[in-house]
């Protein structure tokens, strides 16, 4: 149990995690490769994600249909976290390319793009667009500042915009549905609590108030709830809180860890997982927190969930098979199936 813990201490680091945990490092190469964080596109058809079967981490987009695999991000240096535009057609994605490296050019079908030349990954979080697919919002630390801050960026023109201006950490920005506010995580009034502004960096309001760590905002599809993970309860545990700060719900509660909470389409269930019965595995429930059900069964580690456009699958990543591979389920738990397969 305490080596799984550790484990999945690691991996929120570069996934849910904000760096305020102190655990936010890039990911290891092993001598088996990994295949994880997959992000399905908008007509679900395709599923990207962070692969080192070529010795680093390198974005990949697999085309289910065809169940053909195309590498679109060749560079010595890791590329990490994709995220579909809106349109389908671009990819954002973190990477630790220096910033004297000439961005990426067209590969195939996708114009690939990332925030900022200069981002390291592993001080950067899952970039977040848009709905008109015009703007990524993302943080990372400025040539100015040693902090990390907010910023937008505009992909058309490309110019990069602060939104922040503190000496705290600001960071995990998320648009919300319609674009007009960004939940993140800041730490300026002592510790990590959840906020909200709008997409100028005005009207900043703050959501959460404890003495412990809230981290990984997410928007409900509707953009009235934010889920988040607490450590208020010394584990941490999954919590929803109404885009204005009222009507704060805990929805799991129990002595391990609930972590990593991802609404579905319809908003009506949230996925996540939880090492509540021995090892973490793969969970959802209703969006109040009522009928939480497991959906993997096995002695590996199941994390990262990622719904399926239409809601009626989930995509995740599984050690279940000796390395880290995606899989494929149907939204029930029925039907798993590996669809990465390497070495």
């Amino acid at each position: 149990m305490l080596i799984q813990r550790s484990i999945i201490l690691f991996l929120m680091s570069i996934w849910w995690a904000s760096v305020l945990t102190s655990y936010a490092q890039s990911p290891p190469i092993t001598d088996t490769s990994i295949d994880t964080e997959p992000a399905w596109s908008p007509d679900g058809r395709k599923i990207a994600f962070a692969s080192t079967r070529d010795g680093n981490f390198e974005i990949y987009v697999l085309d289910l249909p065809y169940f053909s695999l195309k590498s679109i991000s060749q560079h010595p240096a890791h590329d990490f976290y994709p995220a579909w535009a809106p349109e389908g057609q671009r990819i954002a994605y973190y990477s630790e390319r220096d910033e004297k490296d000439p961005k990426p050019h067209p590969t195939g079908d996708y114009l690939i793009a990332y925030p900022t030349s200069n981002t390291v990954a592993r001080d950067g979080y899952l970039p977040s667009w848009t709905p008109n697919g015009r703007h990524i919002v993302y943080h990372m630390r400025g040539s100015d500042h040693d902090n990390y801050e907010i910023y937008i960026r505009d992909e058309p023109s490309e110019r990069e915009r602060r939104i922040t201006y503190t000496h705290d950490q600001n960071v995990n920005p998320e648009f919300s549905p319609d674009g007009r506010r960004i939940a993140f995580v800041s730490d300026r009034d002592g510790n990590a609590e959840i906020y909200t502004m709008k997409r100028n960096g005005k009207d900043v309001r703050r959501l959460t108030f404890n003495d412990s760590r809230d981290s990984g905002p997410r928007w409900s599809p509707d953009g009235k709830r934010i889920v988040f993970i607490s450590y208020r309860d010394h584990n941490f545990e999954i919590y929803t809180v109404n885009a204005d700060g009222t009507d704060l719900e805990r929805l799991t509660n129990n002595l391990d860890y609930d972590v990593g909470p991802v609404w579905s389409p319809d908003g009506r269930k949230i996925a996540f997982m939880s090492d509540r019965d021995g090892n973490f595995e793969i969970y959802v429930m209703n969006s109040d927190g009522t009928d939480q059900q497991r959906l993997t069964y096995n002695d590996a580690l199941d994390y990262y969930a990622a719904w399926s456009p239409d809601g009626s699958e989930i995509a995740f990543t599984s050690t279940r098979d000796g390395n880290m591979e995606i899989y494929l389920m149907k939204a029930d738990g029925k039907n798993q199936e590996r669809i990465t397969f390497n070495r």
